[in-house]
């Protein structure tokens, strides 16, 4: 009995210690710029209305613990950004389906550093660069559709450099990425997300090239 108690404190001890080991969220402050450096509009920009902040208006602007940063206002009652579907890649739509809506909606940003072996959270030096995938979600109505910057999951699609732009106590502490100036963008699989018989089905509707420069920083 004495033993059965003791291997039950020592697994109920090692639950704990893993619990308390998790790695933490850090709290970002998100910026969407929304013309490049020569003026151009950029595909996505904001809403005009500042910088995302985490918990503002139902707003989450973090960096998880897996190193990987999240912006979302697909819970948010005011808070949009302008996405603009206007660049399809020529022959990547056979079917012909409709493009997306442009304009200001719901959306969510989640990078995949971690599938190219990067944690954001782990870069130490101004400079220092990771290869991200990226997905979006974007409610466009009452309809959904997922963009795919990843080209490890999604051929002919682009990834994403994220480079560090501020170091704090020997940690990266801000961060940028962008598409190239002027008439660069980077592709991405765009799918319609919808649910048959509770299962999630991806429709292609083709590929676009969006341009972009988002930010973030630990506040």
């Amino acid at each position: 009995m004495k033993k059965l108690v003791l291997a039950t404190m020592l697994l109920t001890l090692a639950v704990i210690n893993g619990a308390a080991q998790k790695p933490k969220n850090t709290v970002v402050r998100s910026t969407i710029a929304d013309s490049d450096a020569n003026f151009t509009p950029l595909s996505i920009q904001s809403d005009l209305l500042g910088a995302y902040l985490n918990g503002s208006s139902s707003v989450v602007s973090q960096v998880q613990g897996i190193g990987d940063w999240e912006m979302s206002t697909l819970n948010s009652a005011v808070r949009r950004v302008n996405v603009n579907f206007d660049d399809l890649v020529a022959g990547s739509n056979p079917s012909n389906l409709p493009a997306p809506m442009s304009g200001y909606h719901p959306v969510r940003f989640i990078t995949q550093c971690g599938d190219y072996g990067f944690n954001l959270l782990n870069q130490t030096t101004v400079g220092q660069s990771a290869t991200c995938g990226m997905v979006v979600a974007v409610n466009v109505g009452a309809d959904r559709y997922s963009l795919r910057f990843f080209t490890q999951n999604f051929p002919g699609t682009d990834n994403l450099s994220i480079s560090c732009t501020s170091v704090a106590s020997g940690k990266c502490s801000a961060w940028r990425t962008q598409s190239p100036n002027g008439a660069g963008k980077l592709i991405a699989q765009v799918y319609k997300v919808t649910t048959v018989r509770n299962q999630t089905v991806l429709t292609s509707h083709g590929k676009y090239r969006f341009s972009f420069d988002l930010s973030f920083s630990k506040v």
